[in-house]
């Protein structure tokens, strides 16, 4: 019996040590596995703290490029319709030789060419409307003189006629003083002859016989 009892207390004891070995054994992979979930769990965080920090320069820089991209899209855009609002407010206000920068191809460049088209259309008119004024003027100063000399001729002829009319009835008048005239003198002619010859009766009837 005795060397049944000892084989057994050497499985026993080597089951224990093997047992021991395993737990040991397990412990440490344990160990292993806690240390690596550690080290994987830091450099995820570590990752997660990156990526977070990446994301978050990401954004800001985008934003900053946002905002820079929309003040320069701003200039690009808000400058040429301010100048665009300075050059219509001085044509309204009677400025007719402004121009505005039409450089480019696009929408504002050709809104301002035809701005300054518009301006030198504008500008021809009252040009011309300029020298119709004055081409009018000249003609109404030419018509006044044409008037003034006609009323005077007028005044001329009247006063011609005035004179021809008093004339005509000096003449008249005249004509009348010698029509009477020669009447008398007729008469005085008749008278003068009947006293003729009564006094040649009288003389020839007084002669003796």
């Amino acid at each position: 019996s005795l060397p049944v009892t000892d084989n057994y207390d050497t499985l026993i004891s080597d089951y224990r040590q093997t047992g021991n070995d395993m737990i040991e054994t397990i412990n440490y992979l344990s160990e292993q596995i806690n240390h690596f979930s550690d080290e994987v769990m830091n450099e995820s965080y570590t990752k997660n703290n990156q990526v977070k920090m990446t994301a978050a320069i990401t954004i800001i820089s985008v934003f900053i490029i946002s905002l820079l991209a929309s003040w320069w899209l701003s200039g690009l855009i808000v400058n040429p319709i301010q100048k665009l609002q300075t050059i219509i407010r001085k044509l309204a206000e009677g400025n007719l030789t402004v121009r505005s920068e039409a450089d480019g191809d696009n929408e504002i460049a050709q809104l301002s060419k035809d701005i300054n088209t518009t301006a030198i259309q504008l500008q021809k008119t009252i040009e011309e409307l300029h020298n119709i004024n004055e081409s009018v003027a000249s003609a109404s100063t030419e018509l006044a003189a044409v008037m003034n000399e006609a009323e005077l001729n007028s005044q001329k002829e009247l006063s011609e006629i005035e004179q021809v009319a008093s004339a005509v009835n000096e003449l008249s008048s005249t004509a009348d003083n010698v029509s009477d005239n020669a009447l008398a003198a007729d008469q005085t002619a008749q008278t003068t002859n009947e006293l003729a010859k009564s006094a040649i009766t009288n003389s020839v009837y007084s002669l003796p016989s």
